[in-house]
């Protein structure tokens, strides 16, 4: 006798979606809590692996590296428009 005429279902079996949102948040989340109890114990030991106080990462790195963007390419630094500072209230 087949499965079929017993009555019981054929065994399929299917693959969930995989949530690669809930993936990312979780891996960005360890790598936040990560670099910031890293900084902590970093100055609480008397600086282990850089000097208290001195960045991991200097700032220009992000600097080139926010420059690199065209988005935010010259943006590093506030701009007026010559309209807005002639303005008075």
């Amino acid at each position: 006798m087949s499965e079929t005429e017993t009555g019981a279902a054929p065994d399929v079996r299917t693959e969930e979606p995989r949530d690669y949102a809930a993936g990312l948040k979780y891996t960005v989340g360890a790598l936040f809590w990560g670099w910031i109890l890293l900084r902590w114990l970093n100055d609480w030991f008397g600086g282990v692996l850089v000097p208290r106080g001195q960045a991991f990462v200097p700032p220009s790195t992000f600097a080139a590296l926010a420059d690199s963007v065209p988005l935010f390419a010259g943006s590093s630094t506030p701009s007026r428009s010559p309209s807005s500072s002639s303005r008075t209230w």
